[in-house]
């Protein structure tokens, strides 16, 4: 959403959505003092002041400064980015950084800078939709698919995305279309004794002293789109920019503020008022109040962890200062008194008229009885929400995950994407490595006979062996990719771990040169019986292989004559920027791991099941020898681990 509040001497107040100001009140605005037009503030086919306005990441406010792209917000906006880039070494929190080239301006994955378009009312077409009788779980889903095609039929064929929004308690809806940038960079940031002078001492308080800005710039594709980050991208150059005034004010200018605001509780009722003084707002500052002590302790014991939690501290304190004072002003002010007064005026209003008692004569009486049920569990949603939800990383991450999981696709394999038996699969390796063995067996138990075990053991590992039978999830790479670098090594679709696997100055067949490292040791190499096949596909005997065939190699260090022959960079598996970008695919998890994960839970699990474990243990070693000349004929602990180390 797009906002202008408006100020002049008299400070009167409003706040207006810009595409109504022509009509509601642009008269009433250029008499105090402004010197624009409603046409000049916001126009969908001219240039105009909303063409500054950024939303940055949907969470700040941000103004281009400048025809190259650069734009100006608040250092508390950009703390969260300042924060990512901050290493002992390097602490932009408390030094600041400055950018003295664009070369040296920093990337922010996932930060995005979006432009208002335009604001369409479509408030006819979802009430025409809407009935009375409708229940309010239906109401609101009915909203969500009406608003649904309307974006669908706004965006169509564009690079816009856009969003239906209701105003008024659902009374009013406006499609709102931008224009969202996708490579949006750090410039520069001052250190944190000007960013956040005061601290939470000054937040939420006037007057203020703080040099409260930093700067980002926005890069878009050479044709001026969208465009996710790239060394081939330019500087954006924006329909408007602010241009920057040196002269300062006088007092009694005409001051306006045109953003990105965030939602308002203006008409809560007096019952709401009350639960926020009673229960929520004291609740959120007593357990926000023991977030910062704990994290505080650990800031102060650890400069690392000082600068990894330095975000999420200032977003708790943020709040903790602000339900503090929003408490006080409310009592101060009387709120909920005043609030029970425009109620009464209400029923008197509604009394007058059978009409209204017949319409609106419970409306009061509903919501009251709504907060009388909420009341019942406002206290422990409090603390679902910020000592759970906002609490612990590991908390909500565990919320995540439950979630996607279950809203995976329940298929056995879907080339480069998760489903739900790839999580299973990892989360019955989590449960194992938690040592819960009676859940590992449970969650891995659904997968054993899905899968199969290619009978070609030797072919798993090669490219044509890719999303074979016995994948559970492969980490897709190809190796048509040419526009990263090491500068940005994500942007490659192709793997540049399998560099690493090669022999140093390797000159010969079938393999590529590579850096030496993560080299099998001897050990490894002896702990496979004879006749295992999987010895001589897991591990590349550099001596024999030299011998046999003329190749010739360097010793790297630690060197042990021995190579990962699973992921040896082999001829032609790579193209442009060679080292990064082997296209062989990682064979994250495969139907052998699930089996001897299984059979180590069923080994382990409180009601053991040593024939279950045996099964699944003597299918890998069947395929590994050829049959079953090699199967065991007792399960343990110890049993399991080596064939565990040799599959893997």
């Amino acid at each position: 959403m797009a906002g202008l509040f408006s100020l002049s001497v008299i400070a009167d107040e409003g706040m207006w959505l810009p595409q109504l100001l022509k009509t509601m009140n642009e008269s009433d605005m250029q008499a105090h003092g402004l010197q624009m037009t409603a046409e000049d503030l916001y126009s969908v086919n001219n240039s105009s002041l909303k063409d500054a306005i950024v939303s940055l990441g949907g969470f700040c406010t941000a103004e281009m400064i400048s025809s190259e792209g650069l734009m100006l917000t608040n250092h508390h906006c950009a703390f969260g980015s300042i924060q990512e880039h901050s290493s002992v070494s390097n602490d932009y929190i408390k030094d600041g950084f400055w950018a003295m080239s664009r070369d040296e301006e920093l990337v922010n994955e996932g930060l995005t800078a979006s432009f208002l378009v335009s604001i369409e009312e479509v408030t006819a077409r979802v009430l025409a939709e809407l009935t009375d009788d409708m229940t309010e779980k239906e109401r609101s889903a009915k909203i969500r698919e009406i608003a649904k095609t309307i974006v669908d039929e706004k965006t169509e064929d564009t690079h816009y995305n856009a969003r239906v929004k209701s105003f008024f308690g659902g009374n009013d809806f406006y499609i709102m279309t931008y224009e969202t940038f996708k490579d949006v960079r750090l410039v520069g940031a001052p250190p944190s004794a000007i960013g956040k002078f005061g601290g939470d001492t000054d937040n939420w308080m006037w007057p203020r002293h703080t040099g409260d800005f930093a700067l980002y710039r926005i890069y878009c594709a050479p044709d001026g789109t969208p465009a996710e980050y790239s060394v081939e991208n330019v500087a954006y150059q924006p329909k408007h920019h602010l241009p920057i005034q040196l002269d300062g004010v006088d007092n009694g200018d005409y001051t306006m503020i045109f953003g990105f605001p965030g939602s308002t509780d203006r008409y809560l009722t007096s019952f709401g008022v009350q639960q926020a003084l009673d229960i929520t707002s004291p609740t959120t500052v007593d357990i926000r109040t023991e977030k910062l002590a704990i994290m505080k302790a650990g800031m102060d014991a650890n400069k690392r962890t000082k600068i990894q939690y330095a975000a999420k501290y200032a977003q708790t304190s943020n709040y903790w200062k602000y339900f503090i004072g929003q408490s006080k002003g409310l009592k101060s002010m009387k709120v909920h008194d005043k609030k029970v007064a425009i109620e009464d005026d209400f029923r008197s209003w509604v009394a007058e008229d059978q009409s209204r008692v017949d319409k609106y004569g419970e409306a009061l009486n509903l919501i009251e009885s709504a907060y009388n049920t909420n009341k019942k569990i406002a206290l422990n949603r409090t603390y679902l929400n910020e000592a759970v939800f906002q609490g612990s990383e590991i908390m909500y991450w565990s919320f995540k995950m439950n979630r996607a999981i279950a809203a995976l696709p329940a298929a056995k394999s879907l080339n480069g994407r998760a489903t739900g038996f790839t999580a299973h699969a990892l989360l019955g390796k989590v449960y194992l490595y938690q040592n819960k063995f009676d859940e590992a067996a449970s969650i891995l138990e659904p997968l054993v006979g899905l899968y199969s075990l290619p009978s070609d053991f030797q072919g798993i590992f090669l490219n044509s062996g890719e999303n074979g039978s016995g994948s559970v999830f492969e980490v897709q790479h190809s190796k048509n990719s040419n526009w990263f670098d090491w500068g940005f090594p994500q942007g490659s679709e192709g793997s540049f771990a399998i560099i690493h696997h090669g022999p140093r100055g390797y000159n010969g067949g079938t393999y590529s040169s590579g850096w030496s490292f993560n080299v099998p040791t001897q050990n490894l190499y002896d702990a496979y019986g004879a006749g295992d096949s999987r010895r001589d596909v897991a591990i590349l005997d550099i001596v024999a292989w030299a011998n046999s065939t003329g190749a010739e190699y360097a010793e790297g260090y630690e060197h042990t004559g021995y190579f990962n022959h699973k992921y040896i960079p082999r001829s032609g598996s790579t193209a442009a920027q060679g080292e990064l970008n082997y296209e062989n695919n990682f064979r994250a998890i495969r139907y052998a791991d699930v089996l001897l994960m299984a059979a180590e839970a069923n080994n382990r699990k409180t009601s053991a099941d040593d024939a279950k474990a045996l099964n699944y243990l003597n299918q890998v070693r069947a395929r590994a020898y050829g049959n079953s000349s090699q199967a065991s004929s007792s399960v343990s602990y110890t049993h399991l681990t080596l064939p565990t180390n040799r599959e893997v």
